[in-house]
């Protein structure tokens, strides 16, 4: 996974099931959080990019936890998941700028 600029950081969360015993591990990985969590106020973009299910929802969910925590209001949070069906008629960047805008 990496994170803002491209520079190599480990997520949060790394979910692995074991199909043997039906059980799933969470290892616990603080850099991506603790990264999100100081650069917060700084005005740049925040990338993580990472392979399908290696916990990059999970880091975004903890990190809104945190902000929430600290007094963000709810309705000062908007979340996009492109992936969700809710989000299907947004495809170019002019139209993601416009949902963000209207908001």
């Amino acid at each position: 996974m990496h994170f803002t600029k491209l520079t190599p950081c480990c997520f949060y969360v790394i979910l692995f099931h074991n199909k043997d015993k039906e059980e799933t591990t969470m290892i616990d990985r603080r850099e991506t959080l603790e990264d999100l969590i100081r650069l917060k106020d700084k005005n740049i973009i925040k990338v993580v990019t990472g392979i399908r299910r290696c916990g990059k929802s999970t880091v975004f969910a903890l990190f809104q936890e945190y902000i929430k925590n600290s007094g963000v209001k709810e309705d000062q949070i908007l979340n996009v998941n492109l992936e969700d069906g809710d989000f299907r008629n947004i495809r170019t960047s002019k139209e993601l700028y416009e949902y963000i805008d209207d908001r």
